[in-house]
């Protein structure tokens, strides 16, 4: 169940920093949807599972191929240009490090961890079904 909770809660709030440095970097770009964001960031992780079986372990290394592999998905995905999309991997490392602060912070007590990793992906998912119904689109914004 943890394992599972974590999941989720890196995904979720992982495809919301996407979703948002796209946003920031790009503003109106029409691929820029929550729902893509979603689905690139579940690949991501799922890659950034198997990669430790392929590739050594060098924490730089592992780094530079999420890096690598995030230019790939916003430079195909998104059609960003190489400065845009190098921006929005700067701003979703440090959007990445903000996430893990804020974890260490809450750490310790049981009510908070629950709060953070239950209640943050749960309130993000349900403001934008809230927000994506009441703007009548059907797409994945």
């Amino acid at each position: 169940m943890e394992v599972a909770r974590l999941i989720v809660f890196s995904v979720v709030v992982r495809a919301a920093i996407l979703w948002a440095s796209v946003a920031i970097v790009a503003r109106g770009n029409p691929r820029n949807g929550f729902g893509r964001a979603l689905i690139a960031t579940a690949i991501l992780i799922g890659l950034q599972m198997l990669w430790p079986l392929v590739i050594p372990e060098s924490v730089a290394l592992l780094v530079a191929c999420w890096a690598v592999a995030l230019l790939a998905v916003l430079l195909v995905g998104y059609r960003l240009s190489l400065l845009r999309a190098g921006l929005a991997t700067v701003l979703g490392f440090a959007g990445y490090f903000v996430m893990i602060v804020l974890f260490d912070v809450v750490h310790g007590n049981e009510v908070a961890e629950f709060a953070y990793l239950t209640g943050l992906p749960a309130a993000v998912v349900v403001a934008w079904l809230v927000l994506r119904r009441r703007s009548g689109t059907r797409g994945s914004r």
